[in-house]
């Protein structure tokens, strides 16, 4: 178990180190008045040293000094007992009754609430995440909030608004959409017409005329071709020749044999044995009719 005696030296050590940043003790304690009033702390900066009775000529502007955290409360107590002799006898309650409300014109500064700027424009109208139109504005802490002397940053005030709002219309881009253009535009939202091509190069585009052009990127009808050889392909004609490119028909052949001029020779040679046979029979009858 700690001891009492220790806890007291960790809380005085904790005390003592702490800055403007405030503290969740009491701070109107003695603790404090002893350890930071003492050194004339206002807005948790050092002012000026503990002043002397002369320096005030009432009770009033001792208060004043005390209120505007130039003096602890002990030096306050102090000060007011040596201009007022009646100080020695208050008890706890005067002294709380003196420090709240006498000299009421007296404004009491140890202790305050932030106090923040005025608020500023809104923005511009810009998507947020999801895509949804958003303004805000700021404003900004003039007097910080003091707790028992000490300025601390926890101002409870709130410095950023938010609002919604309807997003503009977005402005066309313009420009070139056709993605084979020399000036192509991927962020443009709408074709102006000004697309930009390499120059065409015209010539023959058929890899079988004589003038291809394998550069050429338009036909232009001025493909060549060889001048046909007209005349017989057939090797078995009588007039083939090997030179012609485009048969015309023209082949010639020899006249066939065929069954029925067989015929008309047999026929032939038959009337001719005939009529000598006849002449042969003529013969012999006339010479029989002779002799």
């Amino acid at each position: 178990m700690v001891k009492p005696s220790l806890l007291i030296v960790l809380q005085l050590n904790i005390i003592d180190n702490m800055s403007i940043i405030g503290s969740p003790f009491d701070l109107s304690a003695e603790i404090f008045s002893q350890k930071y009033a003492a050194q004339g702390q206002q807005g948790g900066q050092a002012t000026n040293d503990f002043q002397t009775t002369g320096s005030y000529a009432t009770a009033c502007e001792a208060l004043k000094a005390f209120r505007n955290c130039e003096i602890s409360t002990q030096e306050l107590k102090t000060v007011v007992r040596e201009i007022n002799n009646d100080a020695g006898s208050w008890s706890g309650n005067s002294w709380e009754e003196f420090i709240a409300n006498d000299c009421s014109d007296i404004p009491n500064n140890r202790s305050r609430d932030a106090v923040a700027s005025d608020w500023g424009e809104w923005s511009d109208c810009a998507p947020n995440w999801l895509g949804k139109g958003k303004q805000h504005r700021q404003r900004t802490i003039v007097t910080k909030k003091r707790s028992y002397c000490v300025d601390t940053p926890f101002h409870g005030l709130t410095l950023q608004e938010f609002r919604d709002c309807e997003l503009p219309d977005e402005e066309p881009i313009y420009g070139c959409m056709d993605s084979e253009a020399n000036n192509y535009d991927s962020e443009v939202t709408e074709d102006d017409g000004s697309c930009k091509y390499d120059e065409p190069i015209y010539g023959c585009m058929d890899s079988e005329a004589n003038n291809y052009d394998s550069e050429a990127t338009e036909d232009d009808g001025s493909c060549k071709y060889d001048e046909p050889i007209y005349g017989c392909m057939d090797s078995e004609a009588n007039n083939y020749d090997s030179e012609v490119t485009e048969d015309d028909g023209s082949c010639k052949y020899d006249e066939p044999k065929g069954d029925d001029d067989d015929s008309e020779e047999s026929s032939g040679i038959t009337k001719t044995l005939t009529d000598n046979w006849m002449l042969v029979g003529a013969a012999i009858l006339g010479l029989v009719l002779i002799g």
